[in-house]
């Protein structure tokens, strides 16, 4: 069995023996992550900054491939607390959002 790990701005697939076998660098604090039966990672992050005058903060879900390949990346209206992945591959995410997130699982 890998496992995975989420961390800041990174997430690591390592295997039995502790090398790494892929990283992807989400630029976010990876807080929520979940294996799919089928390989895929998905990890929900979010990251805040201050601009000039202006304070943003993005929320985002993604989906990695077994290789740690982006697949999708969904921008979230609130931050993802948690991401779970049910044996028929439905993605189930808790939070708190006030809108309709854009993307798509598909």
């Amino acid at each position: 069995m890998q496992d995975t790990f989420a961390g800041a701005g990174n997430v690591f697939k390592v295997d039995p023996g502790g090398s790494q076998v892929w990283k992807y660098q989400t630029g976010q604090d990876a807080i929520a992550i979940a294996h799919s039966s089928s390989g895929a990672t998905w990890v929900g992050g979010i990251r805040s900054s201050t601009w000039i005058g202006n304070d943003s903060t993005f929320r985002n879900l993604w989906k990695l491939d077994r290789h740690g390949g982006l697949l999708v990346s969904i921008d979230m209206d609130n931050q993802v607390n948690g991401v779970a992945v049910d044996s028929d591959g439905n993605v189930y995410v808790s939070g708190t959002r006030t809108s309709t997130p854009t993307g798509s699982l598909a």
